[in-house]
Order: structure tokens, then C-alpha cells, then sequence
């Protein structure tokens, strides 16, 4: 006759064949949820220690100063680790942005390997000018600040020795070139350098009169 005042654990506890038999299916079922639990562990420990970042690189060699194509970067599997967690993770972040130095190819693409690419604001406009010194070291979204020996508002005390002013504080460039055109060209087989600038309007009409009766230097910022 059953006993209906026993608790609920007589059943295991109980000496009987039916106790027995229901205590090694709880052993055999503890095993098995005991051997998941440590396999669970042991992948998630080596996914610690041998786990992926997706990173964007380079497909191919970027110079700097050249704008970033879509094509130009693609997304790669590179082991974990906090170099690749700083790299850039989406390949939106590098498409239409300038190198800011040399890239490799096959390189991770970090913030300081990328820059805005310049973009004219409203009431602004963009100026081509000759410049008198080199400038091929700058990339498109530097900044510049142009200096001439004539062209300035204030009056040349000396006019046989001029004074350099400053035109424009702060001009971005947009892109540099070569003039070939200027009767420079022939020293060399060079014409004179050209930057792509942008600056406001009255800037850019100052520049224009300063350039008609001097030199122009663009200062490095």
C-alpha cells in the first residue's frame, strides 16, 4: 500500500529497485548537463582567446592625399586583439574620405589614416592661385594661410622693400596642381605650383589683386 504522508524525494530515497533505477537516470542526466556546461565553457574561453574582429582595409596600395573609392577598402578577419578594436569597422567610414598618409595594401585603416574630404560652404567660393613656393606635401582638407608682399590694405612705407601681410588666415585646399602655362615653365621643364582653395569672397577678391602685383607664399598651418 502506498504511503501518502511520504516526501516527494522518497521516491529516490526509498530502497527499492524502482529508487534505484530513478536514481542513476538523475546521475546519468547530472553527467550530461555537467559535461555541456564544461564544453560551453571551454568554447567560450578559446573564443576569448583565439576570436575575430571584422576591420576595414586596404585592397590595394592609397597614396596620401588621394580620395578614398568605394572598392578602394574592404572589410577582413583579423584575430582579436586592442590594435584591431581601434581600427575602423565599417567600410563607410573610409569611402570617400582622403589618406592622410600612405596606405598599404592589406593595412587596417585607423581615424588618423582617414580625414573629411574638403566641401565648400555656402558663401564660400573656390579659388585657383600661383604660388611661389612648393607645395607638394599638401592633401586636399589642409590648411594654409597665404602671404604676399603686395596686396595688403595698409600702405608699403618702402616700396623697394616690401613687407609680407597676411591675405587669408585660414584657406582649405582643395586640390594642388601645375601651372605649365607660366613662363617659369621652362626653368626646369616645371611650371610654377597651383592650389585649389577655398575662401570667402572678399578673401578671395584680395587674393586676386595681391596676385596681380606680387608673389604669393602659402604658409603651412
Amino acid at each position: 500500500m502506498k504511503n501518502v504522508n511520504a516526501p516527494p524525494w522518497s521516491l529516490l530515497t526509498a530502497p527499492t529497485l524502482g529508487a534505484r533505477r530513478r536514481r542513476a537516470k538523475l546521475a546519468r542526466i547530472a553527467t550530461v548537463v555537467c559535461i555541456c556546461m564544461a564544453a560551453f565553457g571551454f568554447l567560450h574561453a578559446l573564443d576569448a582567446i583565439t576570436g575575430t574582429d571584422t576591420v576595414v582595409t586596404a585592397v590595394s596600395s592609397i597614396a596620401r592625399g588621394a580620395t578614398i573609392r568605394q572598392g578602394d577598402v574592404a572589410l577582413t578577419r583579423v584575430p582579436a586583439s586592442s590594435i584591431a578594436n581601434r581600427a575602423l569597422h565599417a567600410a563607410s567610414e573610409a569611402e570617400g574620405a582622403i589618406a592622410q598618409s600612405h596606405i598599404e595594401t592589406g593595412q587596417p585603416l585607423y581615424a588618423a589614416d582617414v580625414g573629411n574630404a574638403p566641401s565648400v560652404a555656402s558663401g564660400h567660393t573656390v579659388l585657383d592661385i600661383t604660388v611661389a613656393n612648393s607645395v607638394d606635401t599638401l592633401i586636399p582638407g589642409d590648411t594654409v594661410s597665404l602671404m604676399s608682399s603686395a596686396g595688403c590694405d595698409q600702405a608699403q612705407p618702402n616700396p623697394a622693400e616690401p613687407v609680407a601681410c597676411t591675405l587669408a588666415e585660414h584657406a582649405i585646399v582643395m586640390g594642388t596642381g601645375s601651372n605649365d602655362d607660366d613662363e617659369h615653365s621652362g626653368q626646369g621643364g616645371h611650371g610654377r605650383r597651383t592650389l585649389s582653395l577655398i575662401l570667402e569672397p572678399t578673401v578671395a577678391m584680395r587674393v586676386m589683386m595681391a596676385a596681380e602685383t606680387g608673389v604669393i607664399v602659402a604658409v603651412y598651418r
